[in-house]
């Protein structure tokens, strides 16, 4: 398909885009973070990430790499989320968790925005592009007090510069796409985008259960035996099963298994982590299922959140997924959690979003994923 190139008018223009916790519920569910398709009219412009470092707003300095202070990014994000949203469940570990997922490198994929003389952090910009790079992530938070002075700007130049610079690690003939999300409270954000030609596509839904009264746990289905982790062997397991669970669901790419195990590691360093809420599905063939919860929302301590529910096509449509659900529904009551919540593709053609509303869950957000053609070619990213 031809494209016609255009320049890009951006305005002055910020967001902070990007929810922490629905990267991490993607991550959990795909094996990356899920893709998202659109029919981009235009070609972006060329943008150098280098030179982004030059074309920051009067008062601030950017960098490029280098270290940077966990619980000081930490707290940018949660004052953006809580200035867009009202609440951020963010913690150091989420945040750790990110910056070392496979794809994510320190050393040059991150933006640093700074004012100038105090030194306050006041922007970021984070860059991953996993194996095999046929999608790219660009995240970014911009403090609110520093709001409408083109640092979201600088950010998503930067991003789509280091994402046209890696145009030649993807295979031949591959399409390349990058991509942001933001929260549909964010109407900021969502302009930006527009402006440098991205277009919307997926919608994520936070959605949320109150754990009040007795849960009713569903029967298993026949043959089908429940456990949760136990060694560590078991974490391949659940690495195995979700990620053929996913493999027909939009956004899957085919990853090496290497990264895939690095990726695991990486969630089970988490403070949040908990091998007890960690569910595996079996029969006397081997594991159907796997359900993944986190020990909190992060800093919402009264309330558990799951990451991923997956089940094996040939076990589909036999309750598998409601007694996955409503088990942990059960254990996190048991704790004295208040509410669970998870993240779920509005468009998930395989009826998860009427399975949670079916056990009671309601939506509280929404977020809208956004994305860019950067080279035509053969989509391997399951669409």
């Amino acid at each position: 398909m031809g494209r016609q190139r255009r320049e890009h008018r951006t305005q002055n223009t910020d967001g902070a885009f990007c929810s922490l916790c629905s990267v991490l519920c993607a991550l959990l569910r795909t094996e990356t973070a899920p893709a998202w398709l659109s029919a981009v009219g235009s070609t972006p412009a060329t943008f150098s990430p280098m030179a982004s470092t030059r074309d920051v707003p009067d008062g601030y300095e950017a960098v490029i790499g280098g270290e940077i202070d966990v619980s000081e990014l930490t707290d940018l994000i949660v004052a953006a989320q809580i200035a867009i949203d009202g609440s951020s469940p963010v913690t150091g570990s989420f945040v750790t968790m990110m910056l070392d997922a496979p794809g994510a490198h320190r050393d040059e994929g991150i933006l640093t925005l700074r004012e100038t003389g105090s030194g306050t952090l006041v922007g970021v910009g984070l860059h991953r592009d996993p194996d095999p790079h046929v999608e790219s992530v660009t995240s970014g938070w911009v403090h609110p007090i520093h709001l409408a002075r083109g640092m979201g700007s600088t950010i998503v130049r930067w991003g789509l510069g280091r994402a046209q610079s890696h145009l030649a690690l993807a295979p031949d003939g591959a399409r390349v796409t990058n991509r942001c999300q933001a929260s549909d409270s964010d109407t900021v954000a969502a302009s930006l985008f527009s402006e440098f030609g991205y277009t919307p596509d997926r919608h994520d839904i936070e959605m949320k259960l109150i754990l009040e009264g007795p849960i009713a746990v569903s029967e298993l289905p026949d043959g089908v035996a429940l456990r949760t982790v136990s060694k560590d062997h078991d974490i391949e397991i659940v690495a195995r099963t979700t990620t053929e669970a996913f493999k027909d669901h939009y956004g899957w790419v085919e990853r090496p298994w290497s990264e895939t195990i690095e990726r695991w590691a990486n969630y089970r360093a988490m403070a949040e982590w908990d091998d007890d809420l960690v569910f595996i599905a079996e029969t006397p063939d081997g594991p159907v299922g796997t359900l993944v919860g986190l020990r909190s929302y992060g800093s919402h301590g009264d309330v558990g959140y799951i990451g991923s529910l997956g089940v094996l096509r040939a076990w589909r449509g036999k309750g598998l997924a409601r007694t996955l659900l409503t088990t942990a529904f059960a254990e996190y009551q048991h704790r004295g959690m208040q509410a669970v919540a998870l993240d779920v593709d509005a468009d998930n053609l395989t009826g998860a979003t009427r399975l949670y509303e079916s056990v009671g869950m309601k939506p509280v957000r929404s977020e809208t994923s956004y994305l860019i053609e950067l080279r035509d070619g053969t989509d391997l990213v399951k669409r």
